[in-house]
């Protein structure tokens, strides 16, 4: 199971399923978790205030370069987050992201 799993295109845009955790020690992209079938996010921030909520878009713009809002699951550690881009490029940024984790560990 991998990015493309994870996502869907909606309307030109894509949606993307996210798994949060927050108060980590640091924050970035995980994996593909294969049980919840959805894109792990670690976030330092906790979960009050919308506060994780923020971060997580923060990260996801940031690093696809492309402007997104969470959709769905605001009070929940299950997101949907729907980003405007073309899912050929968001898939390849995302993919680059965990493998840069994936090296760090």
């Amino acid at each position: 199971m991998g990015v493309s799993d994870v996502v869907c295109a909606v309307n030109g845009d894509i949606e993307l399923y996210v798994y949060v955790s927050p108060h980590a020690s640091r924050s970035g992209f995980e994996c593909v978790d294969e049980w919840r079938k959805r894109l792990v996010i670690k976030v330092k921030s906790p979960p009050r205030n919308n506060e994780a909520n923020k971060e997580v878009v923060a990260l996801i713009e940031k690093t696809t370069k492309h402007k997104c809002e969470i959709t769905h699951g605001w009070k929940d550690r299950h997101k949907t987050v729907l980003i405007h881009g073309t899912e050929r490029e968001v898939i390849q940024l995302l993919k680059g992201a965990i493998k840069e984790v994936s090296k760090e560990k």
